[in-house]
């Protein structure tokens, strides 16, 4: 069976996120986001600035500062992600040229679409052990909801 893989970016794009949903709301450093997620901390502020153009993240300068989500994570799902790191058809003309390319990128979307309804809020919350790092100490030892 061959697995479908999300573009790298667009995979951390989500992890960064997951990790600023379960902050709740507090600033996370970018420093702080790249450990969490295990990217290096250019590969994160990249993102992090594409994440703030697109208007799905804020920053905050200082010494309490970092970065933020824009919207309650409830609001943000997954296929807004994968829509903002898509290539465009005129980006991607190897795809169209190639018809099981074609055929292929057409089964993928149709997979990106069951997935993509989740929002970031619910992936947050099914994934929050693994992000202790990203939560605030004070809600480290609190029991998550079932």
């Amino acid at each position: 069976m061959v697995s479908m893989a999300i573009p790298k970016a667009t995979e951390y794009a989500i992890k960064i996120l997951i990790c600023l949903a379960l902050s709740g709301g507090d600033p996370v450093p970018a420093a702080k986001v790249a450990h969490c997620v295990g990217i290096s901390p250019s590969q994160a502020a990249k993102i992090l600035h594409f994440l703030r153009w697109a208007r799905l993240a804020r920053s905050r300068r200082g010494s309490s500062g970092g970065y933020s989500l824009r919207q309650r994570p409830e609001e943000i799902h997954v296929e807004q992600i994968i829509q903002l790191f898509q290539l465009t058809p005129e980006e991607d003309g190897d795809a169209q040229a190639d018809p099981l390319e074609r055929i292929w990128s057409e089964a993928f979307a149709r997979s990106q679409h069951d997935w993509g309804q989740l929002s970031i809020a619910e992936l947050a919350q099914r994934t929050a052990g693994h992000w202790q790092c990203c939560t605030p100490i004070k809600n480290r030892n609190a029991v998550p909801d079932t």
